[in-house]
């Protein structure tokens, strides 16, 4: 009984012990399963604060290449992987590139960005739009990530693909969780990095067109200043000077030349240099450039020319007439842009048109020169017709008196044959004077109307001795005429005289009222250039500062009320009617020789 009792005893004890074993088995399991949990929350627990973080950077606004670190980085340190890589769409390339990487195929990366190599895992994943993996199957092998035979590449719509990769540990369901998890914070923080980007982009473009605008705008105020103080020049002299002031305002340059005449015949007519270093550029080379484009009519810009001190160069031609090309150089290389050849063009323009301008306005100053001349060589004409009609009234009303006088010393003569001295001077005091209204009446013929004959050049000198004698005994000049030679031309006799009296005049009136020695000298004679009158006096010199004012229409030295500045003048353009050269020598501190110069005379 007590033994039953035992045994009993004994199997309960045994059954609790057995029980308690249980109990204690299934503590521990349960401990273990908390630790897991514990564990798989604290993992869960740093996945999630990661994440948040990783939200929080989004949040932040920071730039797009930020943010694409921030999702790498934190990819990086939630998932074991090899390569972490970011490939966003491309746009203008119509394709997927890596744009971001943690990962030891650096170098194969960079080329996939330049050859277009696209990732058969990556490529997949966004045609088809969701999650798809690489499991060591030899299937969606790469030629960039060669050892990572596990991958996952995760879609961003409209963004681009997160790609992971190992070597043989597979990727779990959490993993890829994870992965899409990431995938959908970056998606949102992207985006908005992206905008934020695209804004700072159009910001910074928006300025940096601001800039370049409110640059132009300076650019084209200082072209209209330029350009209207070149119009406002009417001369080819004031319009070149203003360029080289103006220019220099607009365009950076070390040298500038202005060429005009066409393209076989293109010549200089003015340049400059800016510094003294470039003072002996030679223009050939740019007369060639010149050349060039004046005939294919098209700018041209040259940034880097090797083998000329100056190497970058813009040149433009005129479109339009006077035919030419304005040209720009610089020592440095690429110093010149679409933006400077525009601006160039454009002042080119102007400048073409200003040139055009000037030369008619140089035209209009000729043309109005040449009616001056007329109208006082009309003037001139009418005093001379009067001079004429009065010489005609006077030789007539001395003729009548001086025929009866000497028809008296011929009845005279007839009474006293036997001669008388008084009578014969007489009769050569009459035929002197009738020579004298002669000449006078030479005046009063239509002489313009009268065409050129053979002039013996002595009788020229002759005739305007005899007429500008008395003025040169009253002036004290001694006359000395030198006629051995005696050529003769085709001319209008007056006309010549009228010259040569004119220069004997201006000679004996270039004697001030000091002067001791007062000789003239007419001469004539031919030599190896032809025949010539020549006039010379010893009354000191022309100042050099007038020579070349000497024959301008009304310019003169004599006192206001004794000379009109015509006689040089209309001289020179009788000499020209007869291919006559009329110049001058002069001496200062001797005198003056003006010659007529009449060519040779062709045989027939």
């Amino acid at each position: 009984m007590v033994n039953a009792i035992h045994r009993v005893y004994a199997v309960q004890a045994s059954e609790a012990i057995s029980q308690r074993d249980q109990s204690l088995a299934a503590l521990q399991q349960v401990r273990e399963e908390l630790t897991e949990q514990k564990i798989t929350l604290a993992v869960e627990a740093r996945q999630r604060r990661m994440v948040e973080r990783l939200a929080e950077q989004l949040a932040e606004g920071p730039d797009f290449g930020q943010t694409q670190r921030a999702v790498l980085d934190t990819v990086s340190r939630l998932l074991v992987a090899r390569s972490v890589v970011l490939f966003l769409w491309h746009p203008t390339g119509s394709r997927l590139e890596p744009t971001c990487w943690n990962s030891p195929e650096t170098e194969r990366l960079y080329q996939v960005s330049f050859t277009g190599y696209v990732e058969p895992l990556v490529d997949l994943c966004w045609s088809r739009g969701r999650l798809v993996q690489r499991q060591g199957d030899g299937q969606l092998l790469s030629d960039v990530f060669l050892s990572e035979d596990q991958g996952m590449a995760v879609p961003m719509p409209e963004l681009g693909v997160i790609y992971v990769g190992r070597e043989k540990h597979p990727w779990t369901q959490p993993d890829r969780q994870l992965l899409e998890w990431i995938a959908e914070k970056a998606v949102l923080g992207l985006r908005a990095a992206w905008r934020h980007h695209h804004q700072i982009e159009q910001q910074r473009e928006a300025s940096t067109l601001n800039i370049q605008l409110r640059e132009h705008v300076q650019l084209l105020e200082r072209l209209v200043q330029g350009t209207g103080w070149l119009s406002s020049q009417l001369t080819l002299e004031g319009v070149l000077f203003a360029l080289e002031r103006e220019l220099p305002k607009l365009l950076d340059h070390d040298y500038a030349a202005v060429f005009l005449g066409p393209p076989d015949n293109l010549q200089v007519v003015h340049s400059w240099v800016t510094s003294d270093q470039y003072g002996n550029i030679d223009p050939v080379p740019y007369q060639r450039i010149a050349t060039v484009a004046l005939q294919r009519k098209t700018s041209l810009l040259y940034a880097n020319m090797e083998d000329q001190a100056l190497r970058s160069s813009l040149c433009v031609p005129f479109k339009d007439e006077p035919a030419g090309v304005l040209l720009v150089a610089a020592a440095g290389s690429d110093a010149y842009q679409r933006e400077q050849l525009h601006l160039l063009t454009l002042l080119a323009l102007q400048f073409s048109v200003t040139l055009r301008n000037a030369g008619l306005y140089e035209e209009v100053q000729q043309a109005k020169m040449r009616l001056e001349q007329s109208q006082a060589q009309l003037i001139q004409s009418s005093k001379l017709t009067a001079i004429g009609q009065l010489a005609a009234g006077v030789a007539h009303e001395l003729n009548t008196p001086l025929g009866a006088v000497s028809l008296s010393l011929d009845l005279l003569q007839i009474q006293h044959p036997e001669g008388n001295r008084h009578i014969t001077n007489a009769q050569g005091a009459v035929e002197r004077a009738r020579g004298i209204v002669d000449k006078l009446l030479v005046y009063s013929r239509r002489t313009h109307l009268a065409e050129p004959e053979p002039v013996f050049l002595a009788e020229v000198i002759e005739g305007a001795s005899e007429l500008v004698q008395p003025r040169l005994r009253q002036q004290r000049v001694s006359l000395q005429c030198d006629t051995q030679v005696n050529p003769v031309v085709q001319a209008k006799l007056v006309e010549l005289q009228q010259v040569v009296v004119n220069l004997m005049l201006n000679a004996a009136d270039a004697y001030d009222e000091s002067a001791q020695d007062r000789r003239l000298l007419v001469s004539c004679g031919r030599d190896g250039g032809g025949a010539w009158i020549k006039v010379k006096d010893w009354a000191g010199g022309i100042p050099e500062d007038i020579h070349s004012q000497l024959f301008d229409p009304f310019f003169t030295t004599k006192a206001i009320g004794k000379g009109t500045g015509l006689g040089l003048s209309i001289s020179k353009e009788i000499c020209a009617q007869y291919s006559c050269d009329l110049s001058f020598e002069t001496l200062a501190g001797d005198g003056t020789t003006f010659t007529m110069r009449f060519p040779i005379e062709r045989p027939q």
